[in-house]
């Protein structure tokens, strides 16, 4: 990883304010419960950023926040990880809040607000000039709320070609409409998912396992465990190399494919022989076969499916006390790699890390800093009490 040619990192979502509750479970329709304890922070987008920050990155944020107690401590949070702010407080409106319920079972469920954070314009984000060696990162969050939808979509054609762009479709993938997932798809360098919305997006898109052979399905040797295909239609068990397979013939960019204590599954299109050309082209050796090969380093086992590369990329294992914000430092950490020059299979190796170890502590923003994930990948997780 070339640190001396280092870009920004670049977020254009919503930074907000989570209060987090800690309960033992969710109580029943109707019912009633209390919080163990609670937190009121930043929360939302700042947790990607701050994931990104403390791994090394110059990190920017391109979003709008309010005007009144909320946005105090959304800027405060931001100011206290170096995160560069490039746009004036909104008037007369406060930033947001996400009220994030987190149970025994370490699962989290959200129910959020909207506020200043929802009014980007474009002029905002073309104000902070990618360029070949940034990184931006959209949430699919952004889709929610029409004015950061409309001034998204209006930027995004425009970005230096070289620019990388991570995407993250948020669990709300299934509020938004298909011709905006292929305008973000289209220009995305990363789509960085977990397998339920993956699953949700290839209903969607209509790709099933008819899109492969018969006989890859099934064929495709890995230590990812299957995971269930209700409320996908006619998706059956597919592993996590299969999904990722598929995802990245339904929208043409990479994928990385977040699977908690699975690790990750990293998907793209083959550049070996004449494979990865298009969609519709078969692996080399024809349908219905795999094949074999490693990364640079040898590291990494990839195969090779229907002219898509597939590798599992292993994570540490760790006992989760809260996976809220599991997700976030995985793409901040990702995001904060790919701007220092690092490939795709080295951010998720790092991006691995940082999760596993956001796990062992609680709260929302609670990725390690860059000298924790080194020591780690170097010598291993510490001993968890």
């Amino acid at each position: 990883m070339n640190t001396h040619t280092r870009g920004r990192v670049i977020h254009t979502g919503q930074a907000m304010v989570d209060l987090v509750l800690q309960i033992a479970a969710l109580p029943e329709l109707g019912g009633d419960t209390f919080a163990r304890t609670w937190e009121l922070t930043a929360g939302g987008g700042f947790n990607v950023m701050a994931a990104a920050a403390r791994d090394g990155a110059h990190v920017v944020y391109a979003g709008t926040h309010g005007t009144g107690p909320f946005g105090d401590t959304v800027r405060a949070a931001m100011a206290a990880e170096g995160i560069e702010v490039t746009t004036s407080a909104v008037p007369y409106e406060d930033t947001g809040i996400s009220v994030a319920l987190v149970d025994d079972s370490a699962e989290r469920t959200f129910v959020s607000t909207s506020g200043a954070e929802t009014r980007a314009r474009v002029q905002d984000f073309r104000a902070t000039r990618p360029g070949p060696r940034d990184v931006v990162y959209v949430t699919g969050y952004s889709l929610v709320h029409p004015e950061n939808r409309t001034a998204l979509l209006e930027w995004i054609p425009d970005l230096d070609p070289a620019t990388q762009m991570v995407v993250d479709p948020s669990p709300m993938i299934e509020e938004f409409a298909m011709e905006d997932v292929r305008a973000l798809a289209g220009r995305a360098t990363v789509w960085s998912t977990n397998a339920r919305e993956a699953r949700l997006l290839l209903a969607r898109l209509g790709v099933g396992a008819a899109e492969m052979d018969a006989a890859e399905v099934g064929a495709v040797e890995t230590d990812a465990a299957v995971v269930g295909a209700a409320g996908t239609g006619d998706l059956p068990d597919l592993s996590d190399a299969e999904l990722a397979a598929l995802l990245v013939r339904g929208l043409g960019c990479a994928v990385v494919l977040r699977a908690g204590s699975r690790g990750a599954t990293i998907a793209h299109r083959s550049e070996r022989g004449n494979a990865g050309e298009n969609r519709d082209t078969e692996g080399p050796a024809g349908p219905g076969t795999t094949q074999r090969s490693t990364d640079a380093d040898g590291a990494l086992p990839q195969t090779l499916v229907g002219g898509i590369d597939v590798q599992s990329v292993p994570a540490p294992s760790v006992k989760a006390i809260d996976t809220n914000g599991a997700g976030d430092a995985h793409c901040g950490v990702l995001c904060a790699t790919l701007a220092a020059g690092g490939d795709l299979a080295e951010a998720v190796r790092r991006a691995n890390v940082a999760a596993a170890m956001s796990v062992t502590r609680r709260g929302p923003a609670t990725a390690p800093a860059r000298a924790q994930i080194d020591a780690a990948m170097r010598d291993g997780l510490p001993a968890q009490p």
